[in-house]
């Protein structure tokens, strides 16, 4: 089985694989990690920015 993470933050895809490792059925799965484009800035800049996220 293959998991896709659409994610490159090593926080993301380690906490991605541990909540996986707790299941038996998913021990000889492989990950995949992505970038992909959420269309949110990386740091917000405006309060607009930080509105749009909280949504």
């Amino acid at each position: 089985m293959i998991i896709s993470i659409d994610s490159t933050n090593p926080v993301k895809v380690n906490g991605v694989k541990k909540v996986f490792s707790y299941y038996e059925e998913f021990k000889n799965a492989e990950f995949t990690e992505y970038k992909t484009k959420s269309g949110v800035p990386e740091q917000p800049h405006s309060h607009f920015s930080i509105r749009f996220v909280e949504r």
